[in-house]
């Protein structure tokens, strides 16, 4: 028995029926996949497998939507993956959740600093970054793969300058 999945419309042809593929592998197809990426498993400890893993899931619990907006979700990967390729290859495990409203929030944890990547479910807000340590919190607008790629190097190294 097939289903349709009203949720990823842009995954499925008008009219297709769902044949049971993953939506993070339909994602995944045609685009490159850098080494050590391991595509769509739970198993790799990679922050874009961890974002393509949110697109397994469906519906609302009782907080609101447990899967991510297509604007969210593009939105965190395109940025991660290029602030990955600006780092070399350097990678940092990050942790990607789901606000209630289909929003994409990843957070990425070293010693007493923390960033938090915010991907807002809708257009009009504004993606951002949470930036804390023991020493100084702020909040950074204008978001792009460049300044994701220079705040993730300064919890690699650390360092007092926000």
């Amino acid at each position: 028995m097939t289903a349709t999945i009203p949720m990823f419309p842009t995954f499925l042809n008008a009219g297709a029926t769902w044949d049971g593929t993953r939506p993070s592998d339909v994602f995944l197809r045609g685009r490159e996949t850098t080494s050590g990426q391991a595509t769509g498993t739970a198993s790799s400890a990679d922050t874009l497998s961890r974002l393509l893993d949110l697109l397994d899931e469906n519906g609302e619990d009782d907080y609101g939507l447990v899967s991510p907006t297509q604007h969210a979700f593009k939105s965190a990967f395109i940025l991660v993956r290029a602030a990955q390729k600006q780092m070399g290859g350097v990678r940092i495990v990050g942790s990607a959740s789901v606000d209630s409203v289909g929003g994409v929030r990843v957070t990425w944890n070293r010693e007493d600093r923390e960033i938090r990547l915010v991907c807002p479910a809708a257009q009009p807000d504004q993606i951002y970054i949470y930036q804390q340590s023991e020493l100084s919190n702020r909040a950074i607008h204008g978001v792009t793969p460049e300044v994701l790629a220079n705040k993730l190097s300064w919890l690699i190294t650390g360092g007092d300058i926000l």
